[in-house]
């Protein structure tokens, strides 16, 4: 029998023991199976999801307890137990249409009420934290917020198929007020803050009536998987642009330098697609149901959120909170009727109806 060279067997070890991130989707592994039963979760209590032969390959999205999470043929996720003899690296990297490739929509257009809007071309993404970025969070922050970012895994690649257009601001007091005729912000004085404390009931009823206005329904707000593809503007590091958390106040108001509360938009700098205070300001609602398991079971192409739970996402952080919940991968959840004062939103617009 031909033995493995030394640093082979170390490998083996470390991703064993759990001392080594998992690879990500984009590896290639061969799974020696010493139990033929894939599970629900990493252990033998999860119900049973399938069997699968020895040796078969997979894609490995997390390692937790000496279990490997893969991604089945037939899209669904679960957890297996086996030994990695063999890692093979595949090109990484996001991708979307090039930005000079001629497409029958305008790249930027300002609507009736003065709200901006950027054109998000089609592409495909790693959705998610890896385990190296959240044993980071944790080690900075504490154990107890552990359980709060694993929401954040399994990462997993997503397909956005169709480009849309996304606001270029989060939408402000002064475009609600031409809307609705109120403007329910606690922190007032200037009409370009974001507006804030409104629903996502809210939300769906300013939707309705500017669509009424303009007469069509083009006007929406962004899936989970649609938010974090435009925030990460093809980026693959923990803000869009970069993992330096010093440099976020280049780009965010945070509870460093908001000096506790929200202001005017786009005073700080955008990321790589134009879009300004997609890290902090206000959080921002997405169209999404919540479920802490959902990244589990997403579908790859056009993943469109739970579709049990009444609580909806919120995505990109705010003025209150600290760097670490304004990362790109963070998500957090509000039953549709809560109202926060740090908490707004962008409008997306689907392009097929065009400008």
């Amino acid at each position: 029998m031909r033995s493995w060279p030394a640093c082979r067997w170390v490998l083996l070890v470390l991703l064993l023991v759990g001392f080594l991130p998992a690879a990500s989707s984009a590896d290639t592994v061969t799974v020696t199976v010493s139990r033929g039963n894939v599970r629900a979760g990493p252990g033998v209590t999860h119900r049973v999801l399938t069997s699968v032969p020895q040796g078969a390959t997979f894609s490995i999205l997390a390692t937790k307890q000496g279990w490997h999470q893969i991604r089945l043929d037939d899209g669904r996720n679960g957890w297996i137990a086996g030994s990695i003899v063999r890692v093979e690296q595949e090109p990484r990297g996001l991708t979307a249409v090039p930005a000079n490739q001629p497409t029958p929509w305008p790249k930027t257009f300002r609507n009736s009420i003065g709200m901006e809007f950027m054109l998000i071309p089609a592409g495909d993404f790693m959705m998610g934290s890896t385990p190296a970025e959240i044993d980071h969070v944790v080690q900075s922050f504490g154990e107890f917020i552990r359980r709060r970012v694993e929401r954040e895994m399994p990462q997993h690649r997503v397909q956005i198929s169709q480009p849309f257009y996304l606001g270029k601001y989060e939408v402000t007091q002064a475009q609600w007020q031409e809307v609705m005729g109120n403007n329910p912000s606690y922190f007032t004085g200037d009409p370009n803050r974001p507006v804030e404390r409104v629903s996502w009931d809210d939300v769906q009823e300013f939707i309705q009536k500017l669509n009424a206005k303009e007469g069509g329904a083009k006007y929406r707000l962004p899936t989970e998987a649609e938010w974090e593809y435009a925030a990460r503007a093809l980026s693959s590091t923990v803000y869009s642009f970069g993992d330096d958390e010093s440099r976020l106040a280049e780009y965010a108001w945070y509870n460093r330098n908001s000096r506790m509360g929200t202001h005017p938009v786009g005073r700080l700098r955008p990321n790589a697609w134009g879009l300004y205070d997609m890290h902090g300001n206000v959080w921002e609602w997405v169209q999404d149901r919540y479920g802490r398991d959902y990244y589990e079971q997403s579908p790859t192409r056009n993943p469109q959120g739970s579709v049990v739970g009444a609580s909806r996402v919120v995505r990109g952080g705010g003025w209150l909170v600290g760097a670490w919940n304004c990362r790109a991968a963070i998500r957090y959840y509000h039953a549709p009727v809560y109202r926060g004062y740090d908490l707004g939103f962008r409008l997306a617009r689907s392009v097929a109806l065009g400008p």
